[in-house]
């Protein structure tokens, strides 16, 4: 899983997966800030990304998880 958007509302839902459901295997955490998403990596174990579209981002993930305020994003088109 991906968790996109690593601020304090990800630290408390990732400690809820690995406390409740730690089959879950979260593999990437995005965020544009370089400090959150390296923190919530090491946490997850995870590899930071910059942008869910980056170069092996995606992967194999089966779901992601977003958290973060709408009016902070950029509009994006999506690719397929």
């Amino acid at each position: 899983m991906a968790m996109v958007g690593c601020g304090a509302i990800a630290q408390w839902r990732l400690h809820a997966i690995q406390t409740a459901v730690p089959e879950i295997d979260v593999t990437a955490a995005v965020d544009v800030d370089p400090q959150r998403v390296e923190e919530l990596a090491a946490t997850a174990s995870a590899r930071p990304f910059a942008d869910l579209l980056a170069q092996g981002a995606i992967g194999e993930l089966r779901a992601a998880l977003a958290m973060y305020r709408a009016h902070e994003t950029r509009q994006w088109e999506p690719t397929w």
